[in-house]
């Protein structure tokens, strides 16, 4: 079986911060403005590691700008690491239960990526 899914862009490769927004054609407010994000990341120890920022909930959390996002997975130690499909699509699910705050105001958004 293979899995797949999507995002962009790339945000580090090969421990270093490489932001791939204009290659990949995403827009430069995509990449500066914060929002809600998901990314992947493989780790230093070859572990791989799920990410859920917040956002859009000023009482709460305002989110990331890929900069933040991509500097944040280094000091989790990523080597390499990948932005997803975000904003209100932001949802993390662990153990039959979702663990953050959807920005969406209905929560969780029904969508075919996860």
């Amino acid at each position: 079986t293979e899995d797949i899914t999507n995002g962009v862009p790339q945000l580090i490769k090969n421990g270093k911060i490489e932001i791939t927004w204009e290659q990949e054609k995403s827009s430069k407010a995509f990449v500066e403005n914060s929002h809600p994000r998901t990314a992947v990341a493989k780790l230093k120890d070859g572990k791989f590691l799920m990410a859920t920022i917040d956002g859009r909930q000023p009482d709460f959390s305002v989110g990331m700008n890929l900069n933040e996002l991509a500097e944040f997975l280094l000091e989790l130690g990523a080597t390499d690491a990948m932005n997803l499909d975000g904003g209100g699509s932001t949802t993390m699910f662990l153990d039959g239960k979702i663990v953050n705050r959807p920005s969406d105001k209905e929560g969780e958004r029904k969508v075919g990526d996860a």
